[in-house]
């Protein structure tokens, strides 16, 4: 940062106070279970707010002086470790550090309570991770503990964009075509629109099936996604369900998900924690252990609850095409190939919102193609800096209730 620019942060002082709340607590996450790659991670967005906040001139050392309390607390790398339990732990260590009843928990029995703050200080903890339960869950939840999330903020939270780290050249904006970066593609030589990523079930979510389902064949469009064929292309077998004998309902998804499958467990074991990753053999070697592969399709039961979401698909018709959209590319490629197209679309998944949103966007600031966002209910819920940010500005934003299936 330069002088001129620190010089003009601190003239619009806000003063931040930071607490280390596993250092307060006394619970801390061991090495040896932080997942491998966890800087690089889209849930990493607490690592890299304490970064910034570590030198800012913001940052006050007193706490009578704090506007803002940023409560460390990595909430969403326990998550991601599988060690939920201890976030439960030091979330009830944190509401009684702040003088607030953990109701039956005693896992801050020799804590202090922490210096006093002026009154109406907000604190903030940071949960970008959705995948586990919250921390809170079965305790208490002090309304003057703030969220830091990635959806639906809510009345006591505060929206923040996914973890954008890599490539070198989109985040530290080096322009498209210089060294180790992209060429710039003309705009005339680019096709119109880059729609890429993760399908989900169509009983959580259709808008993303919805919308590939009527651009997939479009020469224009590239359609791909390394999961539809599994998350939707399974669910074919509910044309032949009654037919179904006991031992094909047992595999009748292996053949959609099987490479889906293996291709999440060498995922696990490549960024599991490293007293995961690293088991000893039979043989006392210490070498990667493999990953046993476990499927389990659904029940007869399930299948005919589930087959209700899937009258509307024309598996005929899709089931080749999904086969070919079975492609997951390496990073480097996705970005690559997105530069190649005039248009990214990004649209509500498992989650309402999508790392994709930040990424389209930094995409477009480099000279890339620009966002298509699809967005589900209230744009507060997805879109961070919406109180500042124009997002009609540097964005296309439609409602998914504008997405339908089309009768062919």
């Amino acid at each position: 940062m330069s002088r001129t620019g620190a010089a003009a942060l601190a003239d619009r002082r806000c003063g931040v106070y930071v607490v280390d709340v596993e250092k307060e607590v006394g619970h801390a996450l061991p090495s040896r279970y932080r997942p491998i790659g966890w800087e690089t991670n889209k849930f990493s967005a607490e690592l890299w707010l304490r970064r910034a906040v570590e030198h800012h001139p913001w940052r006050v050392h007193d706490p009578l002086q704090a506007d803002v309390v940023l409560l460390s607390a990595n909430f969403s790398l326990y998550c991601r470790a599988g060690k939920s339990f201890t976030g439960r732990a030091v979330w009830k260590g944190l509401v009684q550090l702040l003088g607030h009843s953990a109701g039956n928990g005693r896992d801050c029995r020799d804590c202090k309570p922490l210096t006093a703050f002026r009154n109406g200080t907000a604190k903030f903890i940071t949960l970008t991770n959705n995948e586990c339960k919250a921390p809170w869950t079965g305790a208490v939840r002090p309304k003057d503990i703030f969220a830091v999330t990635d959806q639906k903020p809510g009345g006591f939270g505060v929206l923040a964009p996914f973890v954008l780290s890599r490539p070198a050249w989109l985040t530290r904006s080096s322009p498209l075509g210089a060294p180790g970066a992209p060429r710039r593609v003309p705009w005339d030589e680019r096709k119109l629109l880059f729609f890429l990523g993760h399908v989900p079930k169509l009983y959580i979510e259709p808008t993303r099936h919805r919308i590939w389902s009527q651009v997939r064949r479009l020469p224009q469009v590239t359609a791909l996604s390394g999961t539809l064929n599994c998350s939707v292309g399974q669910f074919s077998a509910c044309r032949r369900l009654d037919a179904l004998s006991d031992e094909q309902l047992r595999t009748y998804c292996y053949p959609f998900c099987r490479e889906h499958a293996e291709e999440g467990a060498m995922v696990r074991q490549r960024e599991e924690p490293g007293m995961r990753k690293w088991r000893k053999a039979a043989n006392g070697s210490s070498q990667p252990a493999e990953q046993p592969v476990h499927m389990r399709c659904k029940s007869r039961s399930s299948l005919k609850r589930y087959c209700k979401s899937h009258k509307h698909v024309d598996f005929a018709a899709e089931l080749p095409d999904m086969a070919a959209a079975a492609r997951k590319l390496p990073q480097s490629e996705y970005f690559d190939m997105a530069l190649g197209h005039r248009f990214c679309l990004a649209a509500p998944g498992d989650f309402v919102s999508t790392p994709k949103i930040t990424e389209f966007v930094a995409l477009g600031a480099a000279g890339g193609c620009l966002p298509v966002l699809v967005l589900k209910g209230e744009p507060h819920n997805t879109l961070p800096y919406m109180r500042w940010l124009d997002w009609c500005e540097i964005a296309w934003v439609v409602n998914a209730s504008r997405t339908k299936y089309v009768s062919t």
